[in-house]
C-alpha cells in the first residue's frame, strides 16, 4: 500500500447497521472519526447524533426517512464535532439493502473532507474578493469615464467652432490632429463606460422586434462614408431572411453592428470588399422537426481581410486585446468586441468568428427570431 493510499484510509470510516437486529457495526475508524475509543462504546444511532453539530441532526434525519423510501444511494456532507470542540466535515455515503421488497440494511462510508471543505471556503473568499474588486474597478470606471467625457465634449467642441473660423494651412492641419484625437479619445471614454455599465449590472434594455433589413442597412450607411476612403465595397447581400425580425434592443444590436463593420473595414485592405449576409440557424439541442426548434437567425459580416491566426482569436474578446494587426496607425481601443460579447450576451445572443490566414474573416452574431 503507498502513502498516500494508506492517508486516505486513514481519513475513511464504514458502518453497517442492520434493520431486523437494530444492531450496528463501526469501523475502528469510524469510532476515530467520531471522536471515540474503538470499541468503548456500543454503536448506535442515538450515539452517532449526539456527535453531529445542532444543524445536521435535522438533516441526517430527512436522509434517513428519504432511505427508508428510496433504495438509490445517497450522500450527505454533515459536521462532526471533536472532543476538544473542534470540528471535521465528512461526506457520508450511505446504501440501502432490502429483501422481498423491505429494507433490511443500511451501509455507509464516511470520508474526512475538512481540507476539501477549508479550500472551498477559500475559494468562495477569494471569488467574493475579486467580485468586489471587480465591482469597485467598474464603479471607478464609470465615475471616470462621466468626469472625462464631460471636458472632452468642451474640447471638441472649441475644436469644431475653430474648425469653421478662416485658419492658416497649417493651424487648419493642427486643428484636425485635435479633432482627430479628440474623437478618438473619446470613443475610449464611451467604450470604457459601456464596458463598465454591463460589469457593474447597470445596463438597461428594452427588448423589441428589430428589422433585419433597416438595422443593417442604417448601419452601413453610417460605415459608407470609411468604405468609400479606403475604396472597400460595402455590399449586403439580398435574401428573404432579410425581412425577418429578431428580439433584441435596437441601439444596441446597431452598436454591435456597428463595430464589426466598421472593423472590417479597418482591418482590411484598400480595394478590398465587406459583405453582411444573413442565415437561419437551428437548436441542436431539439429533436424535432425543423419548424418545432427554436428559430436563429445569424448576421455574418465577412471581410476580404489578412485573417486572423487561431492561436490569436481567443483572445479577440477579451478588453483591451488588438490581434492581427502591426500597423498601428489604425485606430482601436481593442474594447470595442470585448463590449460587442457582452452586449450580445445580455440580449440572450451570441457571437463568434470564423477566420483563415491570407483569406479574411467573418464575424458572426446570431439572435432569437421574432414573429413577424
Amino acid at each position: 500500500m503507498s502513502l498516500h493510499d494508506a492517508q486516505r484510509m486513514a481519513k475513511m470510516g464504514d458502518w453497517e447497521w442492520n434493520m431486523l437486529t437494530q444492531k450496528s457495526i463501526w469501523s475502528d475508524n469510524y469510532y476515530k472519526m467520531l471522536g471515540l475509543k474503538p470499541g468503548t462504546v456500543e454503536p448506535s444511532f442515538d450515539i452517532f447524533l449526539s456527535k453531529l453539530h445542532n444543524e445536521d441532526i435535522i438533516l441526517i434525519k430527512e436522509y434517513h426517512s428519504k432511505l427508508m423510501l428510496n433504495l438509490k444511494p445517497l450522500f450527505i456532507e454533515i459536521r462532526i464535532i471533536q472532543p476538544d470542540g473542534s470540528i471535521i466535515w465528512v461526506q457520508n455515503a450511505i446504501e440501502s439493502f432490502s429483501e422481498s421488497g423491505k429494507i433490511t440494511k443500511l451501509k455507509g462510508v464516511i470520508i474526512d473532507i475538512t481540507e476539501r471543505k477549508k479550500f472551498e471556503k477559500e475559494i468562495k473568499a477569494a471569488q467574493q474578493e475579486a467580485e468586489g474588486a471587480n465591482l469597485a474597478k467598474s464603479e471607478f470606471l464609470s465615475r471616470m469615464s462621466h468626469e472625462l467625457r464631460t471636458p472632452m465634449n468642451s474640447i471638441l467642441g472649441f475644436a469644431q467652432l475653430m474648425d469653421m473660423g478662416e485658419l492658416k494651412p497649417a493651424h487648419k492641419i493642427g486643428v484636425g490632429h485635435i479633432l482627430n484625437s479628440g474623437k478618438h479619445l473619446l470613443g475610449l471614454i464611451n467604450e470604457v463606460l459601456d464596458l463598465s455599465r454591463i460589469e457593474a449590472g447597470e445596463l438597461s434594455l428594452l427588448f423589441e422586434k428589430v428589422p433585419i433589413n433597416k438595422i443593417v442597412s442604417d448601419s452601413m450607411e453610417i460605415t459608407q462614408l470609411l468604405a468609400d476612403e479606403k475604396k472597400i465595397t460595402l455590399v449586403f447581400k439580398a435574401s428573404e431572411i432579410n425581412n425577418l425580425l429578431v428580439i433584441a434592443d435596437t441601439q444596441k444590436l446597431k452598436q454591435v453592428l456597428l463595430n464589426l463593420i466598421n472593423n472590417a473595414i479597418k482591418y482590411n485592405h484598400k480595394g478590398g470588399s465587406v459583405r453582411v449576409e444573413c442565415s437561419k440557424q437551428f437548436t441542436d439541442s431539439s429533436q424535432q422537426l425543423a419548424e418545432d426548434c427554436t428559430k436563429i437567425i445569424r448576421i455574418s459580416v465577412i471581410d476580404t481581410g489578412k485573417g486572423i491566426a487561431a492561436n490569436d482569436i481567443q483572445k479577440l474578446f477579451n478588453p483591451f486585446q488588438r490581434i492581427g494587426t502591426d500597423n498601428y496607425e489604425i485606430e482601436g481601443t481593442g474594447l470595442g468586441l470585448a463590449v460587442a460579447k457582452k452586449l450580445m450576451i445580455a440580449m440572450n445572443g451570441t457571437i463568434g468568428v470564423e477566420s483563415k490566414v491570407g483569406e479574411g474573416s467573418t464575424f458572426w452574431i446570431e439572435l432569437p427570431q421574432a414573429e413577424n
